[in-house]
């Protein structure tokens, strides 16, 4: 009986995750991801910039602060266009290549 149950198991589990991988996502639930991802980073960032010395911390403020915050006001237009119906095509592509510098200036850094 247990032999059965094992790869019954695997299978509507893998069934679950294959309908949750092909469900398309709203263009808000691609805003939640992407606003849920940049809060993550900012999290990582301010731990380590906490825990860096004042120099660190000097140039961090000039070399990835900047990037932080053309990402949050990036996000902040993607919102509003989503709130008047408007694409938010250009907002998302350009959330996407900020967030890819910021993943990239993080582990140069040793940060994540």
């Amino acid at each position: 009986m247990k032999r059965k149950v094992a790869p019954l198991a695997i299978l509507l589990v893998f069934g679950l995750i294959m309908g949750c991988a092909t469900t398309p996502q709203t263009p808000a639930s691609v805003y939640y991801n992407a606003r849920v991802t940049y809060n993550d980073l900012l999290e990582s960032y301010v731990v380590a910039w906490q825990q860096a010395p004042a120099e660190s911390q000097e140039q961090w403020n000039k070399d990835i602060t900047p990037w932080f915050q053309k990402a949050s006001v990036t996000l902040d237009t993607w919102s509003l266009a989503l709130q008047n119906n408007e694409d938010p095509t250009v907002q998302a592509d350009a959330y996407i290549k900020l967030k890819n510098e910021i993943v990239s200036i993080l582990l140069s850094r040793g940060i994540l």
